[in-house]
């Protein structure tokens, strides 16, 4: 019969409170599992009460002790937008803030960070380059809007700097299956954020 009962008590998802009330006769524990099993809401008012009497396991009642806090995972989506933030102050700094396909400079526009983006040849919709540096450039907002509507102006450019081959391998690199977790986003932002200030610091 004890150990019917330990096994039950082991089974429920409050045992810690039950193993308070295991230390009572089996007759007791009959009892609390019958209450637990046919009347929960009985049973936690039985074991608050056992608690409110000074039933104490190692100094402290577990029916009332703290469960520990369990450590978060990290989010995808909220480690991407981090690493994006970097990479794209990143790719601005690296282009001195000078637009790839209008020439336009913003190095001396004290709003420059809102004037200016990290713009991509190939679609950031694309994981495999999303970070890669050679698809993406610094871009003023005019023509980073433009360019989703019309690409040809900043592939020419592209083309004519990198050649058509290197086109052709960055293309084929962006169909391929890419799937980023938070891990791989923490060390691409961490990566970069060593880049940027060597960046800087050769600035100086």
């Amino acid at each position: 019969m004890h150990d019917a009962i330990a096994v039950v008590l082991e089974a429920l998802p409050i045992r810690r409170a039950a193993s308070i009330i295991g230390k009572g006769s089996v007759e007791e524990q009959s009892v609390y599992i019958g209450y637990l099993v046919n009347k929960p809401r009985m049973f936690k008012r039985k074991v608050s009460a056992v608690c409110d009497k000074g039933a104490e396991v190692g100094g402290t009642c577990e029916m009332n002790a703290q469960p520990k806090a369990r450590k978060k995972k990290p989010s995808a989506r909220i480690e991407k937008a981090k690493a994006w933030k970097v990479f794209s102050r990143y790719i601005r700094e690296r282009d001195k803030w000078t637009c790839y396909t209008c020439g336009k400079s913003g190095e001396h526009d004290e709003d420059r960070a809102s004037h200016f983006d990290a713009g991509h040849l190939i679609s950031r919709y694309w994981a495999a380059t999303l970070f890669d540096e050679d698809n993406v450039h610094c871009q003023c907002k005019g023509c980073n809007i433009l360019h989703e509507q019309d690409s040809e102006i900043y592939k020419r450019k592209w083309i004519s700097e990198y050649g058509a081959d290197a086109f052709e391998q960055l293309y084929a690199k962006s169909k391929t299956s890419a799937r980023l977790r938070a891990s791989d986003y923490i060390a691409i932002r961490k990566n970069y954020e060593s880049k940027l200030t060597a960046l800087l610091e050769g600035k100086t």
